[in-house]
């Protein structure tokens, strides 16, 4: 890693941390999670790591996602991302969500690139549910994984 690439992966460390300290009662929910991503680009990126995101109002959802895993050598991916919720109350089957945002890299390719998703997460409203998510950044993203949330 290089001492920029170094100071980027602090920086969103920092912010993983932030999102997921108590927020103030206007914030809404918080939420944690735990993620698998697979990249199809040349070369590949898989990983795994955290996500935690709080939002502001029922529909916005801010979210940060640190991720170590490999592209041929070892890297590690932090994303920085805004949600939309179609259906944020829902408390049974599944909720829709698009959203954009940017992510970086370290390791062989140390780029950084602007990022579309479109999810789907059972019970938005919820207290937990699985997630998958389908996007472009970096290659064309798959993510799997569990989000609890808590209301603020």
């Amino acid at each position: 890693m290089t001492c920029g690439w170094t100071r980027r992966v602090l920086l969103l460390t920092g912010l993983a941390l932030a999102l997921t300290a108590r927020p103030a009662a206007a914030q809404g929910h918080r939420e944690l999670g735990v993620e698998g991503v697979a990249l199809a680009a040349d070369p590949a990126f898989f990983g795994a790591g955290i996500w935690g995101a709080l939002r502001p109002s029922e529909r916005l959802r801010l979210g940060v996602a640190v991720l170590s895993g490999a592209r041929r050598e070892a890297a590690v991916r932090g994303e920085l991302v805004a949600h939309f919720l179609l259906d944020p109350a829902r408390r049974s089957g599944a909720g829709l969500y698009g959203g954009g945002g940017v992510a970086a890299e370290s390791g062989p390719t140390g780029q950084a690139w602007v990022t579309a998703v479109l999810g789907l997460e059972e019970r938005p409203g919820g207290r937990s549910g699985w997630v998958v998510e389908l996007g472009v950044g970096g290659g064309v993203r798959v993510s799997v994984g569990w989000r609890w949330r808590s209301r603020a």
